[in-house]
C-alpha cells in the first residue's frame, strides 16, 4: 500500500509568500516604467529647442572649442544629436555644462566609440569618468544621440537612448554648450541637430 503525504504547511506558506513577492515585484516594475522611470526623454515638452544644425569647427591640433548656448539651474535636461562632419581620424564631441569663465564639464564621445566625463579648467583636463569603450556609440562620421540629465548632484548619461553612466557632478548651474575636440589629423567639423533644454 502507497501512502503519499502532503508537504509541510510551512512549505505551502513560503511558496506563497514567494508567488506574492514576485507578483508585487512585477507590477512595482511595470508602474514605474508606465510613469516614465529610465525613459530616454522627460516627460514635459522641452523648455528650448532647435530642429536646425548648430556648427562646430576645431582647426588646431589638440584644441578644443566650445559653443555655449545660455545658463541653467542645478536640474536640467540637455539632448542633441552630433554628426562629425570631417573627421579623418581622432576627435571628441559632446555636451559642456556647468560652464563659468574658462571652467566647464563635458559629456563627451569620440569617432573611435569611446565616451567620458571630463572637467575642464584653464586648459587641464580632469576625468570625472575616465575614457572607456561604450558599445552603443556609432564610430566614424555617424550621428550620435546624447542626452544628459542632472538634479540634486546626479548626472544620467544615455547615447542613442541606452544608458551610459551616472556620474556625482556637486557644483551645480552654470551655462550649457556644445563641445568639439581634434585629437588628432586634420581641420575636424561638427554638425549638432535636434537640440533640446529641459530645466526646471
Amino acid at each position: 500500500m502507497n501512502s503519499q503525504t502532503s508537504p509541510p504547511p510551512y512549505l505551502w506558506r513560503s511558496a506563497l509568500l514567494a508567488l506574492t513577492l514576485a507578483l508585487a515585484a512585477g507590477a512595482a516594475l511595470a508602474v514605474a516604467i508606465g510613469s516614465g522611470w529610465h525613459a530616454p526623454h522627460p516627460p514635459s515638452p522641452p523648455a528650448a529647442q532647435q530642429a536646425g544644425p548648430l556648427s562646430l569647427q576645431v582647426t588646431q591640433p589638440h584644441t578644443q572649442t566650445l559653443l555655449l548656448l545660455g545658463d541653467v539651474g542645478e536640474t536640467f535636461a540637455f539632448e542633441a544629436t552630433a554628426i562629425p562632419l570631417q573627421s579623418s581620424r581622432r576627435s571628441g564631441y559632446g555636451l559642456a555644462f556647468g560652464c563659468r569663465a574658462d571652467r566647464c564639464t563635458v559629456f563627451a564621445v569620440d569617432t573611435d566609440g569611446y565616451i567620458a566625463v571630463l572637467q575642464l579648467d584653464g586648459g587641464q583636463e580632469t576625468p570625472l569618468v575616465d575614457w572607456q569603450l561604450f558599445p552603443h556609440i556609432r564610430r566614424g562620421q555617424a550621428a550620435n544621440r546624447l542626452r544628459l540629465a542632472c538634479a540634486d548632484a546626479s548626472c544620467h548619461g544615455w547615447i542613442n537612448d541606452e544608458y551610459a553612466v551616472t556620474f556625482v557632478w556637486p557644483e551645480g548651474g552654470g551655462e550649457l554648450g556644445l563641445w568639439g575636440c581634434r585629437l588628432e589629423g586634420v581641420q575636424v567639423d561638427f554638425a549638432f541637430q535636434d537640440l533640446k533644454i529641459w530645466h526646471e
